[in-house]
C-alpha cells in the first residue's frame, strides 16, 4: 500500500537523474550546471557526491550531509566542495568563464571563517530582515506546551543505537493516536532528549526539527521484520535507520 502523501511521487535512481536534470538545464541554454545536494560523500552510502562530480554536464557540486570539509577536482575536471558544518566555514566559489569559447576558464574555491567573517560590513536590509524573524522566531518557540516530572535520555547517537525513554514515549503516542498495533519512530528524526520541568515549543523543535508525518499501512510481519534489519545490522555503530517501535503485545 503507497503512503497518501506519497501519491503520484516516483523515486528514480539518483544518478540518472541527476543526468537528465543536467542535459535539461544545458539544453535551456544553461553554461554552468551546478548541483546542490544533500547526498555525502562517505563510502558506506550506495551513492556518493563523488559520483555525482564525475557525470558529464555538471560542473560543481555543493555538497552537505557528511558533515566535511571538502575542495577536490572531478576526473571530468569538475568540482566537488563541501564547507563542513554548523557554520563552522562559509564556502566561496569565484569562477572565470569564458563566453566566446563556451567554457569554464578557473574556479577557485575558498573559505571564509567565522572570524574572518567580522571583518565583511552586513547588509542592512537584511539584517533586519533576520533580526525580524528571530524576533518572532523567540515570541513562538518561548511557548509553554507542558510539563513534565521526569527528564527523558534520548540524545541524537542514543536514537540511533538503542531504545530511548523519548523515543518510546512518542512511538506510544503515535500507536495510540492512530490505534495501530504497531508504531516505529525513525531514531535518526530524534535529536536531542528533554529535561525535567516545564517543556516549550522551543525544546519539542529542538528535539523533532524535522516535519515528518505519521502515516498508518497494512503490512505483515515479515515487512516488520524487514524495516528493522537495516538498523540491527549497522550495530554496534550507531545508525540514522534504527527504528523505535513499541506494541500492544
Amino acid at each position: 500500500m503507497t503512503p497518501p502523501l506519497i501519491g503520484s511521487l516516483v523515486f528514480d535512481d539518483v544518478l540518472d537523474s541527476a543526468r537528465t536534470a543536467a542535459a535539461a538545464q544545458r539544453a535551456a541554454g544553461c553554461e554552468i550546471v551546478v548541483a546542490l545536494s544533500h547526498i555525502g560523500s562517505m563510502d558506506e552510502q550506495p551513492v556518493t557526491s563523488i559520483d555525482l562530480a564525475e557525470l558529464h554536464g555538471i560542473d560543481i557540486v555543493i555538497d552537505g550531509h557528511s558533515h566535511r570539509v571538502l575542495d577536490m577536482h572531478g576526473p571530468k575536471g569538475s568540482m566537488l566542495v563541501s564547507s563542513g558544518a554548523h557554520g563552522s566555514l562559509l564556502g566561496k566559489l569565484e569562477i572565470s568563464y569564458d563566453k566566446q569559447a563556451g567554457e569554464i576558464i578557473h574556479i577557485r574555491n575558498s573559505f571564509i571563517k567565522p572570524e574572518d567573517a567580522v571583518g565583511y560590513a552586513p547588509d542592512q536590509p537584511l539584517s533586519q530582515e533576520i533580526f525580524s524573524l528571530i524576533k518572532q522566531q523567540e515570541r513562538d518557540l518561548g511557548q509553554s506546551v507542558g510539563v513534565i516530572g521526569v527528564s527523558l535520555s534520548g540524545s541524537k547517537n542514543e536514537s540511533r543505537l538503542e531504545g530511548t525513554p523519548l523515543g518510546n514515549l512518542f512511538a506510544d503516542a503515535a500507536r495510540a493516536a492512530y490505534d495501530s498495533d504497531i508504531a516505529l519512530v525513525n531514531g535518526g528524526g530524534l535529536r536531542s532528549g528533554l529535561e525535567k520541568g516545564k517543556i516549550s515549543l522551543r525544546n519539542l523543535v529542538t528535539v523533532l526539527p524535522y516535519e515528518n508525518d505519521v502515516v498508518t499501512l497494512r503490512i505483515t510481519g515479515r515487512e516488520v521484520v524487514q524495516a528493522l534489519e537495516p538498523g540491527f545490522s549497522a550495530l554496534p555503530e550507531p545508525s540514522g535507520a534504527w527504528l523505535l517501535y513499541t506494541s500492544d503485545a
